[in-house]
């Protein structure tokens, strides 16, 4: 044990980066300490989960601090008289490595731990906020091995370089170099075979949602659940393995280093070329993709200039001598051979992928995906989308009938003949479907296509007679749903209209219940009920809009429950209304959100609900002067059209309830009653 690990060097190495240490403390403690402190005293009625993105998102700067420990730490290789006291050691280099790298962990790993415990802490004490343990768990372990890989790539640098400079820019070489090859290689891939789908394929690990310091400043950015960014377990392990596959690597390096090494940008001139080539290429592959992507531009020739002035600068600024800069011109022709090769395999790939399409006997079943067809989602959720319940049917079914995989595979061929057309040749031709399919074959392997043909697959595939079946049988089966959703009643009689729709549904013939689930236009947007579940692993949110004609009993039952809720809506919107003019000579708008915040979640979105009925109703008799008995209708409407122009930038869902309620007399609200009793009917 002591020939790989010293308790006196690890102890050594926790007081040589002390100072960088409490300087991490202090930063990212503070600022992770700040977030919770912010919102201690917010005082919501109701209990809210803090969100991933708002759980310690200043452990990111975990990316910065981890290499600079390792800096710290292992800066004495670039100075000759340090590196050869420390080649010096008794121990042995593996142990000197392996002492110091526990003791930059323990820094790490410590302010890491403390940081988001203190900011579980205080989110806990904050008054109606809660912190999950999986956020607590699965953060932490997320920047653990953010920590982990960033430690390694610096590690690697400084073990193969000699110099301040030498260290960051083969640092962040390494860093990006593998991630800039792939998403080149990706794109131009996608740009000269569109029909090939990468990220159905293992070269999906080159994307950028793939690239986990990206993967976690997109969950504090966009406040993604925490399961969707740090509990991708392929994504972790991914890492992980890169992790260690850095530290044995730059272990091993530093078992083999010479003290001599110390002020040289580079151990020798073939690695001096190597770093030199890799800090050039990716210019060059940005122009080669570019000479691909925009035939018409001539911005692939900046990147080359680009890149040759990145070859001049680079040799400049790690061997400060012109005469290697000269020496070294003719080299750059390496970079540009590779630049053409890049060019070569991604046709040569290309050329692999049409040639080896499959035939109608070697398909066992095909699968269309609806990622990219975002017509067919519906919006739920501040804009998050979800599957319908039909989409989710088709994206967890393999369709094994051969007259479908036939027109796959027609679909296939279209594509093919019209890679190289506009926008127009398509139009012109009818090419204007895009689809993505799965095909299966018989040998077991899954190929995914993106398809532009004048086939519409997503209704062919609907057409057939699995999934037509599969609809009708699961449309309305309770062991799918987990949800169930209508504005303004309570659960009780949530179930109870669900209960009601089941039976509507099933008096429909077949036909009209395909029909009818296929029904996007609402004959009444207040009139429906919303549904989320998951069917065979696919999620879906499902909004079954209420047609006289289709579901008569449910509307009746809906109206009948709307009704019997109207007068307690009229008695809270009074004391809403006295509580408005009760603080009107106040700051009004900041009064109101107040009182709102003291209503119910549930009592909120019937108020909206009601605003929009309303609304609608004073917008049509405004217009109609044969109404002669809803004067004080049209009174309000010319108000409420006056409030909007005023103030254009302000919400007017609340501008019109305010304005509603101070206008609102005794007489009003009986209108008002007037108003829901005639909707409801």
């Amino acid at each position: 044990m002591k020939n790989i690990f010293s308790p006196k060097l690890y102890l050594q190495g926790l007081r040589k980066v002390r100072t960088l240490g409490i300087a991490m403390a202090i930063v990212m403690i503070a600022l992770n300490a700040w977030l919770p402190l912010m919102h201690i005293n917010d005082g919501n009625m109701w209990v809210q989960t803090v969100e991933a993105g708002e759980f310690a998102p200043f452990g990111m700067l975990i990316l910065i601090f981890a290499p600079l420990l390792v800096y710290n730490m292992f800066s004495y290789l670039n100075e000759r008289k340090s590196s050869d006291f420390f080649h010096s050691l008794p121990q042995k280099r593996i142990c000197v490595y392996t002492s110091f790298m526990v003791a930059i962990f323990t820094w790490i790993v410590s302010v890491l731990l403390v940081s988001t415990a203190v900011n579980s802490i205080l989110w806990s004490v904050a008054k109606n906020y809660t912190v999950s343990v999986s956020t607590v768990v699965l953060t932490t372990l997320g920047f653990l091995i953010l920590a982990f890989v960033m430690a390694g790539f610096m590690a690697l640098a400084m073990m193969l370089t000699g110099t301040t400079v030498a260290n960051f820019l083969v640092f962040l070489l390494f860093f990006l170099f593998i991630r800039a090859f792939g998403l080149f290689f990706l794109y131009g891939l996608e740009e000269i075979a569109p029909m090939f789908n990468p990220m159905h394929s293992w070269l999906k690990i080159f994307d950028w949602d793939f690239f986990l310091p990206i993967a976690l400043f997109a969950r504090i950015e966009d406040s993604m659940s925490t399961e969707a960014s740090f509990g991708n377990t392929l994504l972790l392990l991914y890492w992980l393995l890169v992790g260690a596959v850095l530290f044995v690597s730059s272990g091993f390096a530093y078992c083999l280093r010479k003290s001599e090494s110390a002020t040289k940008s580079a151990p020798n001139k073939i690695m001096q070329n190597i770093y030199r080539i890799g800090v050039t290429f990716p210019f060059l592959m940005l122009g080669a993709f570019l000479l691909i992507a925009e035939k018409d531009s001539h911005l692939y020739l900046l990147c080359f200039v680009v890149a040759f002035l990145v070859w001049i600068i680079f040799e400049l600024l790690t061997t400060k001598k012109i005469k290697n800069v000269l020496r070294s011109l003719p080299l750059f022709l390496i970079p540009v051979l590779l630049a053409g090769g890049y060019v070569a395999s991604l046709h040569g790939t290309k050329g692999l992928i049409y040639a080896t399409t499959p035939k109608s006997d070697d398909i066992e079943s095909v699968k269309i995906n609806l990622h990219r067809r975002t017509s067919h989602f519906t919006i739920v959720n501040d804009g998050i989308m979800e599957n319908s319940f039909i989409d989710a049917v088709l994206a967890a079914t393999e369709i094994t009938d051969q007259e479908t995989i036939k027109l796959v595979l027609e679909a296939i061929e279209d594509t093919k003949e019209s890679e190289d057309w506009t926008w127009e040749q398509r139009v012109q031709n009818g090419y204007t479907y895009s689809s993505t399919v799965t095909v299966r074959l018989y040998s077991g392997r899954k190929v995914t296509y993106n398809l532009r043909t004048c086939l519409d697959l997503y209704t062919e595939f609907q057409n057939t007679e699995d999934i037509r079946e599969t609809i009708l049988n699961n449309a309305f089966s309770n062991k799918d749903i987990k949800r169930i959703y209508v504005s303004g009643f309570d659960d009780v009689k949530r179930a109870e209209l669900w209960e009601t729709l089941q039976k509507d549904f099933e008096a429909l013939s077949d036909e009209e219940k395909i029909k009818y689930l296929k029904m996007i236009k609402a004959y009444d947007p207040n009139l429906n009920i919303e549904v989320s579940g998951i069917f065979e692993g696919v999620s879906f949110t499902q909004v079954y809009y209420l047609y006289p004609e289709y579901t008569p009993e449910t509307i009746r039952l809906w109206r009948q429950f709307y009704e019997n809720g109207t007068k307690r809506t009229l008695e809270d919107l009074r004391w809403l209304q006295d509580m408005i003019s009760k603080y009107e000579k106040e700051d009004v708008s900041f009064v109101y959100m107040e009182i709102l915040d003291y209503l119910s979640a549930e009592k909120l979105r019937l108020y909206t609900q009601d605003m929009d009925v309303i609304r609608d109703f004073l917008l049509s008799v405004s217009a109609d002067a044969h109404l002669t008995d809803y004067q004080n209708a049209k009174n309000i409407y010319q108000m409420i059209v006056s409030v909007e122009q005023q103030d254009k930038e302000a919400q007017k869902t609340d501008d019109i309830v305010r304005t509603l309620l101070l206008t609102f007399s005794d007489e009003d609200l009986r209108m008002y009653e007037e108003i829901l009793a005639h909707y409801a009917k």
